[in-house]
């Protein structure tokens, strides 16, 4: 059997990553390894699921330096009970350092929604509560200090409670080995009394020399959870042992709550029915990957394999991703924008557009609003006092300025302006322009005229 424990940490459901294979401890390489891997790692370990895991942990987790790199290359499904039972390289066969040892932080049971006694105990995962292990009578390991509450055994501890009598005393760390005189429940049995003895010895007055009631129950998920309590009498080489004991999981636990269940060796394999997931085929199949990003899903629930998608506001199409997925709707197409405007659609989630008059033009650019009307570049007085303003039309914006009758020039107030016109000749007139003021004082001054006499 494969044991597996984590090791370092400060709660029982993080640390590195060991495995116990041909007699001796090593640890697993964190090539091709990821959140499947973990998880099935830490189904084994009884938690529901990882939590995050990661490599180069020294510093929380301490490094390992001379035990051997057992599992490398690991390629689990997420759906097998051990990790034994997923592919890799073969075991102690890797190319890795142990700085690339895997560490795990796996959910702990205590975050569990569920109040039962199968969703919220204490895992007892010691290696010398196997009761393989043998002793040589030195070892005085105990469970004095026990509080009175539900416990699950885990590898490498083993599985479940022995149910005969250790072959000799010196058994899983004490001289005194704790055994239960009588067989295991079912899942329809519930919670049943068993009684606890404490071995002494192959005598029929040893082989139950103190003993003490417990409870038991089998747990759907495929494991058994005790209701333990201090061993009678304080003697401190009283402890509770464990066997790995092969079970057929699928009779005493029917752990395939939507699925038929197929025994293996401490080990068990679902093959759900239509329309339903997991390891225990509890969950329901989630079609919504069949939605598009822009698309919201309703999975319908099992038997059906499909799910409902509709497109999110702003966008159109079946919602599929093998489908017309779901794009953004053009409000231009409506025609939202007067005929001398340019349309912008708004992206999704917005369901209008923006309409910009052309140049110009002015108004709000809207069909059904002011519009787009030519703008009257007239109303800036861009023409000399003495000329007429004609708004040239759009795209232009300026205007045209012409002088009025009897006065020439350009009629713009910065230029030449607008100056009256003179006859000086038959049939030829002149444009004479009167200078102002000013201009006569600087004109004077320029000539240095004497007037001021």
């Amino acid at each position: 059997s494969l044991g597996i424990r984590l090791v370092g940490g400060s709660e029982v459901h993080e640390g590195r990553l060991e495995v116990f294979h041909d007699g001796e401890w090593g640890t697993v390489c964190d090539d091709g390894f990821d959140r499947r891997d973990g998880n099935v790692a830490c189904r084994q370990l009884g938690f529901s699921g990882v939590e995050k895991y990661d490599v180069y942990a020294f510093d929380t987790y301490g490094k390992m330096v001379s035990a051997p790199i057992i599992l490398d290359d690991l390629q689990c499904t997420g759906n097998e009970s051990r990790l034994q039972n997923c592919t890799h390289n073969g075991f102690g066969k890797h190319n890795c350092g142990h700085g690339e040892d895997v560490s795990l932080t796996c959910i702990s049971n205590i975050r569990l929604n569920g109040s039962g006694p199968c969703d919220n105990y204490t895992p007892l995962n010691e290696s010398w509560r196997n009761i393989g292990q043998v002793n040589d009578g030195e070892q005085n390991k105990c469970d004095s200090g026990f509080e009175t509450k539900w416990y699950r055994f885990m590898e490498p501890a083993g599985f479940s409670m022995p149910e005969e009598a250790p072959p000799s005393k010196n058994r899983c760390g004490t001289d005194w080995p704790m055994w239960m005189d009588g067989q295991h429940p079912n899942i329809t049995e519930g919670t049943v009394v068993r009684t606890v003895c404490a071995y002494r010895g192959n005598e029929s007055y040893n082989r139950c020399r103190y003993s003490q009631d417990i409870e038991v129950r089998a747990c759907r998920a495929g494991f058994f959870v005790y209701k333990l309590r201090r061993p009678p009498y304080d003697y401190c080489n009283l402890a509770y042992c464990a066997e790995t004991k092969d079970i057929d999981a699928c009779a005493v636990f029917d752990p395939c709550v939507h699925g038929s269940c197929v025994d293996g060796i401490n080990n068990f394999t679902c093959n759900c029915h239509q329309g339903y997931a997991g390891h225990r085929c509890d969950t329901d199949f989630n079609a919504c990957s069949m939605c598009h990003e822009n698309a919201t899903c309703i999975d319908n629930p099992a038997p059906a394999l499909d799910a409902n998608c509709t497109c999110k506001a702003g966008y159109f199409g079946d919602g599929l991703v093998n489908g017309t997925g779901c794009t953004d709707i053009n409000a231009c197409v409506a025609n939202p924008c007067h005929a001398n405007a340019t349309c912008t659609d708004n992206p999704a989630p917005a369901l209008d557009a923006s309409c910009s008059c052309n140049t110009g033009l002015t108004g709000d650019g809207l069909a059904n609003g002011t519009g787009c009307s030519d703008f009257d570049a007239c109303v800036l007085d861009p023409c000399h006092p003495r000329a007429t303003c004609t708004d040239n039309p759009a795209p232009a914006l300026d205007a045209s300025c012409t002088c009025k009758a009897g006065y020439g020039g350009d009629g713009l107030p910065t230029g030449a302006g607008c100056c009256p016109m003179t006859t000086s000749g038959a049939g030829s007139s002149d444009i004479t322009c009167l200078p102002t003021l000013a201009s006569v004082i600087i004109v004077l001054f320029a000539s240095k005229l004497p007037i001021f006499k």
